[in-house]
């Protein structure tokens, strides 16, 4: 590894010349293109550093922006510029755009970005492997539960909150604790209760719980359902989609129930949502003959 010509860079580690070891790696026969990942990031709602930061480095020969835009350049790099605006969907800058090049890799991508998507085990180009979010979803939700806590205020201005856990494919919830303080330890108590309430094929068919990364939710609940052999799956960072059907489910409730109704104590809350909860929505999806969508 170097360069033996001139120009090089020492801060990069391109003098001098060097050997380098690698352990082995996977590398994909092709690149991610633009179009590729425009599909992954549609899938998930995912949101890269450099949209988020609102800006990233372009060379200079590519930038398509306003002089105002261009921020300064990275030490030791003279041929880089940091500049406004550049992300994976306008990789000049805020004059450029993806027109013309759905084919060509996908830039402005950062390492933290290639973390995420890899812990999220998705591939980000769905047709030369059928593995995007919702594909996953689909392929997966007879054995998907999501878990999720919400809050609601009462007449007395005293915030409760609200545990429950969605099945993904009959959208079945099932309303595990109201408390005023939501607690580890009460948390894991809920879960233990829900799944002993449940009989054996149910409660041993989960194979994924989607959560999000509320300190509440430790090890020891994880370890309810990785007993059973189910593969717990926190929500990524900036990934807010992942558990967009419990979120969907809480917003639903809040518009229906809980906001149309003057809720007095943790009781009548709990009497509430469990009605809600038992009632199916209008916009649910069709269950079998002899079954209720949602069960408390």
């Amino acid at each position: 590894m170097g360069d033996s010509s001139g120009d090089r860079n020492p801060a990069d580690g391109e003098a001098p010349l060097h050997q380098v070891a690698l352990d082995a790696y996977e590398i994909d026969a092709t690149t991610v293109t633009n179009a590729d990942f425009a599909r992954f990031v549609e899938d998930i709602g995912y949101r890269t550093e450099a949209e988020t930061f609102g800006f990233s480095a372009v060379f200079h020969l590519v930038i398509a922006a306003p002089e105002e835009d261009i921020v300064g350049q990275p030490p030791g790099t003279p041929w880089w510029f940091g500049v406004r605006g550049a992300d994976w969907r306008r990789p000049g800058g805020s004059r450029s755009d993806l027109d013309g090049l759905d084919d060509h890799p996908v830039v402005h991508v950062s390492w933290n970005d290639a973390v995420v998507l890899q812990q999220a085990g998705i591939d980000p180009a769905p047709q030369r492997a059928d593995r995007s979010w919702a594909r996953f979803l689909k392929a997966q939700a007879p054995g998907i539960v999501g878990v999720d806590v919400f809050h609601v205020d009462t007449v007395l201005l005293r915030r409760l909150f609200v545990l429950f856990f969605i099945e993904y494919d009959t959208r079945r919830v099932h309303i595990a604790g109201v408390t005023r303080h939501v607690t580890a330890a009460w948390a894991t108590k809920c879960a233990r209760n829900l799944l002993m309430s449940w009989d054996d094929a149910r409660a041993e068919g989960i194979g994924f719980l989607i959560r999000d990364n509320a300190v509440y939710f430790t090890e020891g609940f994880d370890a309810v359902f990785t007993a059973l052999g189910a593969r717990v799956m926190p929500i990524l960072p900036g990934v807010p989609r992942m558990n967009a059907i419990a979120e969907r489910w809480v917003g639903s409730c809040r518009r229906e129930a809980t906001d149309r109704i003057l809720i007095t104590s943790e009781r009548h809350l709990r009497l509430v949502v469990d009605e809600y909860a038992h009632h199916p929505p209008k916009t649910s999806r069709p269950t079998s003959p002899g079954t209720t969508d949602s069960e408390g």
